[in-house]
């Protein structure tokens, strides 16, 4: 598969950008970025990025400070399909791809097994028993609900054992589909403490911010009770959600209780919500310095996931 990431509006339109299988480029304003816009006053120096897998095309927001839009909707991470539109500062990007790529296969509509995460948030109140919304219940649905790519999805049934499913999609080098589904194979407090290994792995240069989001995350995964989860999330609003580090510690915040203030009715987070968060941070840490070398990290944290999996009590 390639991309052809094409310019058609701001000031530079009529730019193209080619990015074939494996490559990553970043996008941004300033002269090093791989794919440079320098007449866009509000594009990040490193707005945005985007790699190109065997059957998919990847792109994550490099926290400039201002949004990256795919088709509308600000995102973290996301899959793009041909035809999508991507927004970031006054230029709109016209997504492009060619290549072979993966037909979702058609839903059965078969539920049988009942797959529960062990990284499913839970809420301090009981369940409204006349509620018509359970959330997923089958493996299927929560992948659904994690946003698993449409490249991924062929190989899910309800009886699919997960790890299985992982390894995959490691093969087809699905990794932010892999790494969504691995964290919700962890208990919460694991999932964090792997988090924080991954981006400890990476020698990423953290700001003091980073640094203070780390070490919250590390007291909520020794400590998991409500003050140093409030913490935080406290601290990640305060970094304005820079970088790996905050994107860990909202996982933390996440993995639990309520979104909502202390004192406002309980607002449960979305299914999913947890695992999104983390797995993005650990994009963010993959790719942030040596970009060369991210697949290599995917691999790794993988790895270490499914250690962590099997020795952890």
């Amino acid at each position: 598969m390639q991309l052809i990431l094409k310019v058609i509006g701001g000031p530079s339109t009529g730019m193209k950008l080619l990015l074939r299988q494996g490559e990553i480029a970043k996008v941004g304003r300033t002269e090093w970025a791989d794919f440079c816009l320098p007449h866009d006053e509000l594009l990040g120096e490193f707005h945005f990025a985007m790699q190109v897998n065997q059957n998919q095309c990847l792109l994550w927001d490099l926290d400039s400070g201002q949004p990256t839009m795919v088709n509308g909707q600000p995102v973290m991470t996301a899959y793009v399909n041909h035809g999508d539109l991507i927004s970031a500062g006054t230029s709109e990007f016209a997504v492009e791809l060619t290549g072979s790529t993966i037909a979702p296969s058609e839903n059965d509509n078969r539920k049988t097994a009942v797959f529960e995460p062990v990284g499913q948030p839970e809420s301090s109140t009981a369940p409204d028993a006349s509620s018509q919304d359970t959330g997923p219940q089958s493996l299927t649905e929560w992948c659904t609900a994690l946003e698993i790519s449409k490249e991924a999805m062929p190989v899910v049934t309800d009886e699919s054992d997960p790890w299985d499913l992982v390894d995959a999609w490691q093969e087809q080098e699905l990794f932010a589909d892999c790494l969504r589904l691995a964290a919700c194979l962890l208990a919460p407090i694991h999932a964090v403490r792997w988090g924080i290994d991954c981006v400890s792995s990476t020698q990423l240069e953290l700001s003091d911010g980073g640094k203070q989001a780390m070490e919250a995350a590390s007291k909520w995964a020794e400590k998991p009770d409500e003050a140093n989860r409030r913490a935080c999330e406290k601290i990640a609003e305060a970094s304005e959600y820079d970088g790996a580090a905050a994107w860990v510690a909202l996982a933390a915040f996440w993995s639990q209780g309520s979104m909502a203030p202390q004192g406002q009715p309980e607002v449960p987070p979305p299914p999913g919500l947890f695992a999104k968060a983390l797995a993005g941070a650990l994009m963010m840490a993959a790719t942030h310095s040596e970009p060369t070398r991210a697949n290599e990290r995917y691999l790794a944290f993988i790895e270490s996931a499914r250690t962590m999996a099997t020795t952890s009590v």
